[in-house]
Formats: C-alpha cells, structure tokens, sequence
C-alpha cells in the first residue's frame, strides 16, 4: 500500500472541496431559476424536491446554507453535464427572452413617435 505525502492528501482534499463548491454553486443556479424552467431540467426527484425546498426558503439564513450543501450532496450522485446544458439552455431562453422584449419596445416606440 502507497503511503501519500502531506502534499498530496491536501490536494486531493483541496479538489474534493473545490468540485463540492461547485457542485454547491450549480444547486444555487438551479434553485434561482423560476418553476417553469426548472421543470425542463431533468433532475432526481429527491434533489428536485430539495431545491424547490430552498427556493422556499426566504431568508439567506443557516438553514438556506445547510440546504444548498445537501443539494451540493445530492448532485454529487446525479450526471452534470446534462444538468450544466439544461441550464445554459434556461439562461440562454432568458437572454433570448429579453432581447425579444427589447426588439418590442423598440417597435412600439417607433409607432409611437410615427403618429
């Protein structure tokens, strides 16, 4: 048996932080989209549930905190790369979204200052 050196045990803790961090930060993403969105990212029950859970909860508290580090625990079992495009999509339709907004009021002011 291999017997690691100081060094490598902290990186490899150190990797096991940062990939939980992320992890965390992609639970937060998906807690802040709006229900109708997240309900076109396939996603666990389990997980679904928690997240709608945070997005209950009002206060940027101690428990909104424990709650996203159990989302960061849940996703650790769940395939990312379809839930990381699943959200690009979600942030892309919304960019898509006000640009068309945009294009609307433009439209609508033109006719306003044509009369």
């Amino acid at each position: 048996m291999e017997h690691l050196d100081d060094e490598q045990v902290r990186l490899s803790k150190t990797r096991r932080k940062r990939a939980m961090e992320e992890l965390q930060a992609l639970g937060e993403a998906l807690a802040a989209l709006p229900a109708d969105r997240l309900k076109k990212v396939d996603l666990p029950e389990e997980l679904r549930e928690a997240i709608g859970m945070a997005q209950r909860m009002s206060r940027q508290d101690e428990a909104r905190r424990r709650q996203m580090q159990y989302i960061g625990r849940l996703m650790r079992n769940v395939e990312i790369e379809p839930v990381r495009a699943a959200l690009a999509d979600a942030r892309g339709d919304s960019a898509a979204e006000t640009a068309r907004l945009h294009r609307l009021e433009r439209l609508r002011n033109e006719l306003l200052d044509d009369e």
